[in-house]
Formats: structure tokens, sequence, C-alpha cells
């Protein structure tokens, strides 16, 4: 299972049900191309946004009233990581390893896949 390591935003995002599934006015600004930023560069700036989270569908998304990004922190990726040993998948592919300069969404997958 493909987990990547870097987010997707959009801005002029509608202001209800703290941004999830609300029409957007385009790609969110980002540093090296608009609408997609590294995990490390979002959570430089995480005080900015709320961090909301859907348990029974199993994901995770940061939204601050206009912009809102998909978000995979250590917590979705250890409940990835869960998944993907609950359902003796082959493994993790990991996009833009670069994303995660502290390693801490590595380790929560190698602490969670079994």
């Amino acid at each position: 299972m493909g987990v990547p390591f870097y987010s997707h935003g959009w801005t002029g995002v509608t202001n209800a049900n703290h941004g999830l599934f609300q029409p957007s006015t385009g790609p969110a600004p980002a540093t090296y191309e608009a609408g997609t930023e590294d995990y490390r560069l979002l959570k430089a700036h995480l005080s900015d946004y709320t961090v909301y989270r859907d348990n029974r569908a199993g994901f995770a998304w940061l939204f601050d009233g206009t912009t809102f990004w998909t978000w995979d922190d250590p917590v979705e990726m250890a409940r990835k990581a869960q998944y993907i040993s609950h359902r003796d998948l082959g493994g993790a592919m990991i996009w833009s390893l670069d994303g995660d300069s502290n390693g801490e969404l590595i380790s929560a997958l190698h602490r969670n896949l079994r």
C-alpha cells in the first residue's frame, strides 16, 4: 500500500464541516508546487491549523477556515500500518522520504507493521 509523506491542499474552501467535502477556489499555496506540500513543512506551521480526524473512516485533515490539507501524521501512519498488517498486505511503499526529515512517519510505520 502506498503512503505519502506529503499532503495535498486547497484554498478558498468553504468554512463548513471543518472544510471536509467542501468546494475550493484552487490549489493551496505551497513551497515547491501549488497544492502539494511536504509533511515536514506543514508540521512546521501546524499551529496555524486544527487537526481533524475521522476515526471511523481512518483519515485526518488540517483546516484553518479557508485552507484544507490532507494530513498523514504519526497517528495516521500507525493506523495505516495496522491496516496493512491486519490484512496481510505485502507492506508499505513510501513516496518522498525527504518529507519526513525527523523520521516520525517512518518510525510509526515500522513500529506498527508486523
